[in-house]
């Protein structure tokens, strides 16, 4: 009994390991560089299995970057994104997700489990615009206060 006890808790625990290894495998490093002389973003995502490089201009950007909150089933989810003006929405962060206490999550920079992608997207909307602008025009902010 102790041996297929044992021998269950080994296969758990590998199964763990393999998930994690997985997980490390597919999870890409995003760096994003914006270059204002050029007036070109650079979206870089780089995992273990895979690489993605992509160049956008400042054209192309139809507005403000601002951060993605989605909740689903108390499980609220922000991501970094930059808008383009053809409807695609450039990933500059993966997701981090996080169980939520309620099923309304609040998209403000008071977030405290969202603020540092709240405060990282307001720090870079300057780079790609030479008006500072609101985080995000999408939860209805608005510059002039109202």
């Amino acid at each position: 009994m102790f041996d297929e006890l044992e021998w269950h808790h080994s296969l758990f625990t590998g199964a763990l390991g393999l998930l994690a290894f997985y997980f490390f495998l597919i999870t890409p490093v995003t760096t994003t560089k914006i270059n204002r002389q050029t007036k070109l973003v650079s979206v870089r995502k780089q995992s273990l299995l895979g690489y993605s490089f992509n160049v956008y201009s400042f054209d192309e950007i139809a507005g403000s970057i601002y951060v993605e909150v989605e909740d689903e089933r108390s499980l609220i989810t922000h991501q970094i994104v930059l808008p383009l003006k053809n409807g695609d929405k450039v990933e500059l962060s993966i997701a981090k997700l996080y169980l939520g206490l309620s099923s309304t999550p609040t998209p403000t920079v008071d977030d405290p489990k969202g603020n540092l992608y709240f405060s990282t997207a307001q720090a870079l909307n300057p780079y790609i615009s030479d008006v500072s602008k609101q985080i995000s025009s999408a939860f209805g902010d608005s510059d002039d206060g109202e």
